[in-house]
């Protein structure tokens, strides 16, 4: 069976794109992580300063503790990016999508994408949450999710399904802004993109921080609260974890590290577009394949 060419194009551009702008912006991440799983050590200050926030917290654990887990965090978007946009673009095929098929496509391709790297990101979680020297390596931590049982490793799977919706809406605002804007240049396609970022990461972020908590917790907290690294509750799954939060730390708790992530991400997925519509063209080219329609992208 032959490979779609055009498919693994957007892919090879995809995963090469994600990569590049996740690297660079993979500190204010850490930050986001670390507020989500460590609410009560940020002071109000703190949360709502950026600059401080990074400041403080490489004077705590310096260059390396804010690049902890960069690794298999690039692998896992590489991963994953490689797998939606060849997904979604073998299901899309030459058509321009309308109607319900713009949405249950990427829908589609997001569910499929989920199922394939969840594991992958599991780990990765696990390894930026980590106390420092808590796993010798990568194989350290898979060891240990395994002896809590396979199952373990897709865990927050029912958040990271209810989040197919983030790369929906924003595919979804891109194309429009795109059209409205009808983007040519680089400077358009990143503003595009981090538009749409910024209406789907406000519209999910909740079911985000659900996510996180149930990547980290471990099997045996729920007979103790004790242990190194996340040291929450253990949560029954995403409504149980969404409504202890919201009991116990009102609206807010449901964005803790949200001004993280919003710059984060936008700026991200901004400068992912801007290199992935370039990379794409020219691997097009490579391959020897016509670009007859815009795609879309994950990040």
């Amino acid at each position: 069976m032959a490979i779609d060419r055009s498919a693994l194009a957007h892919a090879i551009a995809g995963a090469s794109a994600s990569a590049l702008a996740v690297a660079l912006f993979f500190p204010l991440d850490q930050l986001r992580v670390h507020e989500q799983l460590n609410p009560e050590q940020q002071s109000p200050r703190q949360r709502f300063n950026i600059l401080r926030a990074l400041r403080l917290r490489l004077q705590a654990v310096g260059l390396a503790g804010l690049y902890q887990g960069l690794p298999s965090s690039l692998a896992a978007i590489v991963w994953a990016n490689f797998v939606y946009f060849f997904v979604y673009n073998a299901l899309k095929g030459k058509a321009v999508l309308t109607g319900p098929r713009s949405v249950l496509v990427p829908a589609l391709a997001g569910v499929i994408n989920v199922l394939a790297s969840s594991p992958i990101f599991v780990v990765s979680t696990r390894l930026r949450a980590a106390s420092p020297g808590q796993y010798r390596d990568a194989m350290a931590c898979v060891r240990e999710i395994l002896a809590e049982g396979p199952a373990s490793l897709w865990s927050g799977l029912a958040p990271s399904l209810w989040l197919v919706s983030n790369p929906t809406v924003q595919h979804f605002s891109y194309e429009r802004l795109k059209l409205l804007a009808q983007a040519r240049t680089s400077l358009q396609f990143f503003i595009a993109g981090a538009v749409s970022k910024a209406v789907a990461t406000m519209a999910t972020y909740p079911l985000q921080v659900a996510q996180t908590l149930l990547r980290t917790q471990r099997g045996e907290q729920a007979a103790s609260r004790g242990g190194e690294g996340n040291t929450g509750p253990v949560y029954r799954g995403v409504l149980d974890c969404l409504r202890r939060l919201l009991a116990e730390e009102g609206v807010a708790g449901l964005y803790r590290g949200v001004d993280k992530k919003l710059t984060h991400t936008v700026l991200t997925a901004a400068l992912m577009f801007a290199i992935y519509e370039r990379i794409v063209s020219r691997v097009l080219r490579l391959l020897g394949v016509q670009r007859l329609t815009a795609a879309k992208g994950l990040n």
